[in-house]
């Protein structure tokens, strides 16, 4: 026979477990961060952001990543090799980024230039493909891009929070922000820590590329401040619904 003590005891764990709240304890270096997007953010006349990787020291360097890269990617080359399909796709893959502006191929005279940073990729296959650029791969010192970037303040929406106000309102839509992680572009300084070598078949010579991606969810906040006054329903939406 349960004691009312035991019922008090009972539910109150189940309640602790069906908490969802969660508090967030931000880190010394999070003001840092959110000051150093707020004084280095740019727009350009198109309405593109151009923003600057967080870096923990403003003059990082990296020692050579290009004879890795390179060895990373002819594993990568033998794998597509292969299987003519994923070949074909991540070309395709490689293409689009091309013509889309999200890489540029390097002149020979830009490829000395310093600082750099090779990003070794590879594909993976989920309902399509995606390339994956590895920005833990570590330079002759034993240091990654990752390791050299602040990863700055959560500023996600609470997801259970969003699915209960989400049942109240009468009318509802969700949409997808198409490419969202490559809608913003690295500063032009801070591209040559970005880049990869590629070449579409063996028998092209290899391609140095700069990439261009993101701080996507940090700009789409500054997006809804930039524009508040202009559309303050859809502003307000950007920062709680999303």
């Amino acid at each position: 026979m349960h004691t009312a003590i035991d019922i008090d005891a009972s539910l109150r764990r189940f309640w602790e477990l069906e908490d969802v709240s969660q508090e967030f304890h931000g880190k010394p270096e999070d003001d840092e961060v959110e000051q150093h997007f707020v004084k280095t953010h740019t727009r350009n006349s198109k309405g593109r952001y151009n923003v600057e990787l967080p870096f923990k020291n403003s003059k990082e360097q990296f020692s050579d990543t290009l004879q890795r890269a390179l060895t990373r990617f002819r594993g990568v080359e033998r794998r597509l090799k292969k299987d003519p399909n994923l070949h074909s796709q991540y070309v395709q893959f490689m293409r689009d980024y091309l013509q889309l502006g999200h890489m540029r191929e390097l002149s020979p005279e830009d490829i000395d230039k310093k600082p750099s940073y090779y990003l070794p990729h590879h594909p993976v296959i989920a309902q399509k493909l995606r390339v994956v650029f590895d920005g833990s791969f570590k330079d002759t010192n034993g240091r990654s891009l990752n390791e050299a970037l602040h990863i700055g303040p959560s500023i996600l929406r609470n997801l259970f929070s969003i699915c209960m106000r989400f049942r109240m309102f009468k009318f509802v839509f969700s949409a997808n922000i198409v490419e969202m992680y490559r809608q913003s572009w690295v500063a032009a300084n801070h591209c040559g820590y970005q880049r990869i070598v590629w070449r579409e078949d063996e028998t092209n010579p290899i391609k140095h590329s700069s990439c261009a991606p993101f701080l996507a969810v940090r700009v789409l906040d500054q997006l809804a401040h930039d524009h508040q006054h202009d559309f303050p329903t859809a502003a307000k939406i950007l920062k709680e619904q999303f």
